[in-house]
């Protein structure tokens, strides 16, 4: 995430499972998704947004909150088409 060390993921109670379910993502590449070279992120009052990929090509969409390393997975979904347009931009 753009030069930023993370040293863990905190998932809230049915934050994961709610993902995977509504969503079809996996935790493992919500996560890997931080590391993306392209990633891209802002920030959004308290929160952050990062635009990015998953290793297996999955375009990702996650809120999130950062603080002392760790990031608090809020949410994750996969980009709608006007974010991907977004992503693309150089």
């Amino acid at each position: 995430m753009l030069n930023v060390r993370i040293d863990q993921f905190i998932w809230p109670a049915g934050i994961e499972d709610k993902v995977r379910a509504k969503h079809g993502l996996l935790r493992e590449e919500v996560e890997e998704a931080f590391f993306h070279q392209e990633a891209k992120s802002r920030r959004i009052g308290d929160r952050y947004m990062l635009l990015s990929r998953s290793a297996g090509g999955n375009y990702i969409v996650v809120i999130f909150e950062f603080a002392a390393r760790t990031v608090t997975v809020i949410s994750a979904r996969p980009m709608n088409n006007r974010e991907k347009r977004l992503f693309r931009r150089k």
